[in-house]
């Protein structure tokens, strides 16, 4: 059985393909807490006008913070300023639609091992 609710909240794993050398990538698993929008106010952040990062910041709820480390080594904060960062980095970017796309999918997350 289905339930309806009024919010999902979801844990989902975040996969970062880092370019190495060589054409080689190494993915680093990490994993976010994301809610799951419902289908017109997902839909409403780009008929507005937004983008991926908009959407992300609306969808990005949490994360395991020693999970997510600044350039020093520290664990970041959940905070807008920190998603913001995170989300300018274009790997990460990536990692985070495609996880959203996943979860909105309700498609298990595909999962590699380097």
């Amino acid at each position: 059985m289905f339930k309806l609710v009024k919010k999902r909240m979801v844990e989902w794993p975040v996969m970062v393909s880092e370019p190495q050398d060589g054409g080689k990538i190494k993915v680093r698993e990490s994993a976010a807490q994301f809610e799951l929008l419902p289908a017109d106010e997902f839909d409403a952040i780009y008929a507005g006008g937004g983008n991926d990062v908009d959407m992300l910041m609306c969808c990005v709820t949490g994360w395991p913070e020693a999970r997510w480390q600044d350039e020093n080594g520290q664990p970041m904060a959940v905070t807008d300023e920190n998603k913001a960062k995170l989300f300018n980095d274009p790997l990460v970017r990536v990692a985070f639609v495609r996880a959203v796309l996943e979860l909105r999918a309700g498609r298990e997350a595909a999962r590699k091992n380097s």
